[in-house]
Parts: structure tokens; sequence; C-alpha cells
């Protein structure tokens, strides 16, 4: 009786193309099951069934891009104290849609604010 080496008996299983994570869109932070979205979200103590609004959602990133800014960092839990401390200092008590509100308007406000007075500072 002769061996077989045991690579011929066996099935050699096939190489299958490796699979890669689905790459998640930056610009936005997005809805669905991006993770970072709602993170930000639960912190901003927004319903599950609420985030699903695109326009909300539009919202959330500003804010969050202007935390980020205002932080000087890319780092979530930064820009989420700066969130926080504009939050405070506003003394918004507001929860969700609401809160969300209040904070996308006046960083809007700063936004047009800090835009214009560059502008006046080309004309000097």
């Amino acid at each position: 009786m002769s061996k077989v080496p045991l690579e011929q008996v066996q099935d050699k299983p096939e190489v299958k193309e490796e699979i890669k994570p689905r790459e998640i869109e930056q610009d936005l932070l997005g809805i669905g099951e991006n993770i970072e979205y709602h993170r930000v979200a639960d912190f901003m103590e927004v319903d599950y069934s609420e985030r699903q609004d695109p326009d909300l959602a539009s919202r959330i990133d500003t804010i969050y891009r202007w935390g980020q800014e205002t932080a000087g960092s890319e780092d979530r839990i930064e820009a989420l104290m700066a969130i926080k401390n504009l939050t405070k200092s506003m003394g918004i008590t507001d929860k969700g849609k609401e809160k969300i509100k209040k904070l996308y308007k006046w960083i809007k406000l700063d936004t047009t604010r800090k835009r214009v007075e560059r502008e006046m500072e080309l004309l000097k």
C-alpha cells in the first residue's frame, strides 16, 4: 500500500477575492450605517427615527464640522467638547431637533459674521 500525500487528498479551498470594507463618504457624516454620524446624533440627543431626515443630517454635519474647526482638531471628542461649550454659553437646554436648530442658526450667523469681517479687512 502506497501513501498518498495529504495535499493531494484534501480539497484545496478556492481563493476568493478579498472583500474590502465599504468606504464611508467623508464629506457628509451621512445617514444609515455611519457610526460617527450616530455617535454625534446621540451626543445631540436626536431620536433615532429623526436621524433619517437628510436636512437634519446636513445640519448635524455643519455643526460637527464647526466643532472640528473651532477645536482645531479632527478628533471627535475635541469637536464635541467645542459644541458642548457653545451649548453651555448659549444656555441651550433643549434636546434633539430644537437644540440642533438653535446651534445651526448661531453657527450660520457666526460664519457669516466672520466672512463679512474678512471682506471688511480687504477694504482697508
